[in-house]
């Protein structure tokens, strides 16, 4: 699972890349991450989404083989990450000055999941391997990365609830921060899991 893990997270980290390259339409400083999913072409956002949706999924499945039993949190967090990666991209965002849809609020709500349970799964791996000494080699990293999702997760709804004033124009800036910072975690986990 360490190895499937890599490669859905190499494959989110490369689209996530090219979108940034290909859609010059979105200024990464202030549009969320999400407005890759409107307009034309979505399916980058389609793959960006899924392939980290696979990437939780074969780290649940990795853990559950290497650090059994799981605790429930861990394993609940990382599927309402999984879920809501998966389902985010059907659920286009509302565009800046559209009036609010169905859609829109869906993606919210999916956006908000994604973050929350970004931020538990980290907490409640580093917890995990503090309490039962695995992964020496990459637990203080892991906890590090834990830490970073936490600030970059607040750092985001904080730019987000001050709406489209000052703070918004950086409200990309810590999303795409955020983004990095689960790219970080998947991937340590996944290389743990493939030298476990």
């Amino acid at each position: 699972m360490g190895l499937l893990t890599l490669a859905a997270d190499a494959v989110a980290v490369v689209t996530f890349v090219l979108l940034h390259v290909v859609r010059r339409d979105v200024r990464p400083w202030a549009d969320p991450v999400s407005q890759y999913g409107t307009g034309s072409p979505t399916i980058g956002y389609a793959v960006l989404t899924t392939s980290m949706a696979v990437a939780a999924l074969a780290v649940l499945v990795g853990l559950e083989s290497v650090l059994s039993p799981v605790p429930v949190g861990l394993v609940v967090s990382l599927g309402a990450f999984a879920v809501s990666r998966a389902l985010i991209w059907r659920a286009p965002m509302d565009l800046p000055g559209a009036p609010p849809t169905s859609h829109g609020r869906q993606h919210l709500a999916l956006a908000v999941v994604t973050f929350a349970a970004a931020v538990l799964m980290a907490q409640q791996l580093s917890r995990l391997l503090a309490r039962t000494g695995s992964w020496p080699s990459t637990a203080a990293l892991l906890h590090g990365l834990s830490v970073y999702l936490l600030v970059a997760a607040l750092l985001t709804v904080g730019a987000g609830a001050l709406g489209r004033g000052s703070g918004y124009r950086a409200f990309g800036l810590f999303e795409r921060a955020l983004y990095l910072g689960i790219f970080a975690w998947l991937g340590v986990v996944g290389w743990s899991l493939l030298t476990a």
